[in-house]
């Protein structure tokens, strides 16, 4: 065989199939003086700058480092001091210096909180319809950047590090940014903020207590005992105000908590920490004694992100816990609001509960399990997906409310809290975070195993969806173990004819065809076929999935013809099951296209890969495996038609985002690095000058070796690998290494694969070739 077009490797002979989602393509192109001012809807603007006390200094340092100091400023300081409030008050003062103004409150990742903020997409007239929030931050992003040249602001509140990756991104020089955090944040100009100075303490506690039984005395004792917290201020005041305690009551309270429990620095002062605040609104509340409505709505918000959350969203997710009455639902929150406990947002109808606040009730609200589970109940419906239907995307938006959910509830060991971490664990795979999802599942399983047991139908399914995220992290062989007990447990439960075994036959296929056991992986999908067809019918998204299983392991085998037949059933059938632009049925086109171009219909492959590449690019972040997978299918037919610099570009892609969310020894990543040798051997024969040889063979030994200890030598990826490896040598002049890597290659496809083998045929050429260049 020669070494020129022709000497090409099938590469995706050697490739899994990829999950692909829709996308539709948004383009910018408005003028920005159609924009309103405030591009979220939620910017807590206040009514007044009257009861923002003692902080006039800070907001004219605030004014000034954004004229002559720095782009990004960010207010640091300890929870409850009033960052926030300042943020408020600075977006109010100086509202007429700016053109536009963009309110983002941090409550979980700071892309999904930016690109879900109210409004903003929908002001900058970005359709957020199955598209990633990496993409969706880069839409948005983009559409500032090209606002008007007038200075514009925005506000970033909470922020922790998961901001700090992405401060490249935010919007450029006609932007100031304000960021307040507890956390520090490297690369911006810092703001501290401290406590009030004792008669701005004064002040604010009058604010909030407009009774006058209280002496300006007793006030400044009350407020010198809190250590001049703004937060604690507030509430304290507030919870005078309602109850009408007496200052000896308030004082005994605040005392008999705080007093010699509070550790002093080396001066002899009291220092100021996050448990000090929590004992001092420990006290309060004992005061405040709420009602068991009350305390029942204060426990659904320690469980909720410590965002601003619509009436209607509040009425969504945790009314069904209260009497039908709106009214009392309503009466409830307003009375929470004016005693302190929470903080409402007029403008947008939306009330918030201070993190500092829920750190304090958690111990003092005692929570049971029982007053959380309609909560929890909720999440999961709204976290639970079916392949059969519904856009795993739609779930994307829960994931802050899901994460934080499951952090807060892990405190209770039953059935809820498995279920919870299943579907959280099955968006979060589709996410791409397999790392986050793996580590649910497990404490799934060990949940569930202490409230049933290994063979409990429940629990045997977090056994296959742990197994499916193993396999998604090239874990093959203990997805394969996890997969053979839960297929042995069902066979012994139900039988063999049982749906349950017959979708755990599936499973297990799947991973048998990546372990190169396709023969085996024929007859379990064959029978997993015939009891789907008998089951759902011909048209069913069910059996659409058993054509397309069935017919990657046939397109591994090399009947090609059989595999386009099943793959083009399942298309037909995705296609009216879920329409063109499913996730779903991506996933199908990704097959047909990959059997096409085994079938040497390159064109109509091409188109087909083009249209996955460009969904993935608007509906998967950047760095999401699927995305590589996909770059890397495309690359393997471009380079097949010839295309070789862009079949490059891609495969260096996928080769570069795979080295990020993947280990060393990852199955994609070895067959990427396979490919890439492979491809810049065509790429050096084509160009001579641009050909790097030697960077190919030490790619295809990488992936050679890996193969070799995973899979064995017997196997078909690793004597491809010895092909490809034999290609390479022969360009470098080493005739002896290209012809033994040669029979090596021919012996082993010879053995592994049925006769008349396309892979066969190739490796028989490439070693008529070796021989006549070794003459």
């Amino acid at each position: 065989m020669s070494t020129a077009k022709g000497s090409q490797i099938n590469a995706n002979i050697l490739g899994a199939t990829a999950e692909n989602i829709e996308h539709l393509t948004q383009n910018f192109h408005d003028s920005p003086s159609a924009f309103p001012k405030p591009l979220t809807s939620s910017i807590p603007i206040l009514s007044s700058l009257d009861n923002v006390i003692g902080r006039d200094n800070a907001l004219t340092e605030l004014q000034c480092q954004f004229q002559y100091e720095s782009q990004l400023i960010l207010v640091h300081g300890v929870g409850g001091v009033g960052k926030t409030c300042l943020a408020q008050a600075y977006a109010t003062k100086f509202w007429d210096d700016y053109q536009h103004v963009v309110w983002v409150t941090q409550v979980s990742d700071f892309v999904t909180d930016f690109v879900f903020s109210d409004g903003l997409l929908e002001n900058l007239n970005i359709t957020k319809v199955e598209q990633t929030p990496e993409k969706l931050l880069v839409s948005a992003v983009n559409a500032l950047n090209r606002l008007d040249k007038n200075v514009n602001l925005l506000v970033i509140d909470n922020a922790d590090d998961s901001l700090a990756k992405w401060k490249t991104m935010l919007p450029k020089s006609n932007w100031h940014i304000l960021v307040t955090s507890r956390m520090e944040l490297e690369g911006f100009t810092y703001k501290e903020l401290g406590f009030l100075e004792p008669k701005n303490a004064v002040q604010l506690f009058q604010v909030h207590f407009s009774r006058n039984y209280l002496s300006t005395k007793e006030i400044e004792e009350l407020v010198k005992i809190v250590d001049y917290h703004t937060l604690v201020i507030e509430i304290l005041a507030s919870t005078a105000h309602s109850l009408r305690l007496p200052f000896e009551q308030l004082q005994k309270a605040l005392s008999d908590d705080i007093v010699g429990k509070v550790p002093k620095n080396r001066e002899g002062n009291k220092h100021v920490s996050t448990e000090n605040i929590k004992r001092y609104l420990n006290a309060v509340f004992l005061l405040d004694e709420p009602t068991e409505v009350q305390r029942w709505l204060l426990v659904q918000f320690v469980y909720l992100p410590p965002e601003f959350h619509t009436f209607s969203l509040l009425e969504k997710l945790i009314k069904p816990g209260l009497d039908d009455n709106s009214n009392i639902f309503n009466e409830n929150l307003d009375n929470l609001k004016k005693r302190g406990w929470l903080i409402e947002n007029s403008e947008t109808d939306s009330y918030k509960m201070h993190t500092v606040i829920a750190e304090s009730l958690i111990s003092q609200l005692q929570v049971k399990g029982e007053d959380i589970e309609p909560f929890v109940e909720k999440m999961i419906h709204l976290l639970s997906s079916d392949q059969t239907k519904g856009n795993p995307i739609e779930k994307f938006i829960w994931l802050p409310f899901g994460r934080y959910l499951e952090s807060r509830y892990a405190d209770f060991d039953n059935n809820l809290l498995s279920r919870l971490q299943n579907n959280l664990a099955l968006v979060l795979r589709d996410f791409g975070d397999y790392i986050s999802a793996k580590k649910l599942l497990e404490k799934a399983i060990k949940l569930g195993v202490d409230n049933f047991d290994e063979e409990h139908p429940e629990v045997l399914s977090y056994y296959s969806n742990l197994a499916l995220i193993l396999k998604d992290l090239g874990d093959i062989l203990n997805a394969k173990v996890l997969f053979e007990k839960v297929v042995a447990s069902n066979e012994a439960q139900f039988g063999d004819e049982h749906l349950a075994t017959t979708t755990s036959y599936s499973n297990l296929a799947i991973v048998l065809r990546d372990l190169g056991d396709n023969k085996k992986a024929k007859v379990l999908l064959e029978k997993v076929l015939t009891s789907f067809e008998l089951e759902y019918g011909c048209d069913h998204p069910s059996t659409a999935r058993g054509y397309s299983n069935l017919g990657t392991v046939l397109r591994d085998l090399g009947d090609y013809t059989e595999a386009k037949k099943l793959f083009e059933k399942a298309v037909i059938s995705d296609e009216i099951s879920f329409g063109e632009m499913h996730p779903t049925t991506a996933i199908r086109y990704t097959n047909l296209a990959s059997v096409l171009q085994c079938l040497g219909e390159c064109a109509r492959a091409k188109q087909l890969f083009e249209k996955v590449v460009r969904s993935d690019e608007l509906s998967f972040r950047e760095g999401h495996p699927i995305r590589a997978l996909d770059y890397a299918n495309l690359a393997g037919v471009l380079e097949k038609m010839g295309d070789f610099s862009d079949a490059k570009e891609l495969l260096e892609r996928a080769v570069a985002s795979d080295e990020v969310s993947f280990s060393e020894g990852h199955p994609n990543r070895m067959r990427f690095y396979s490919n890439l040798g492979q491809l810049l051997q065509n790429l050096g024969h084509e160009f001579i000058d641009s050909g790097d040889y030697k960077e190919a063979e030490k790619s295809i030994n990488k992936a050679l070796k890996f193969n070799e200890a995973k899979f064995g030598e017997m196997h078909h990826i690793t004597g491809m690998n010895y092909a490809q490896l034999a290609l390479a040598l022969l360009e470098l002049k080493d005739y002896e290494g290209a012809l033994k890597r040669g029979v090596k290659a021919h012996s082993i496809l010879k053995s592994v694969l049925p006769e008349g083998h396309d892979s066969i045929l190739i490796t028989k050429k490439l070693l008529q070739s070796l021989l006549d260049s070794s003459r």
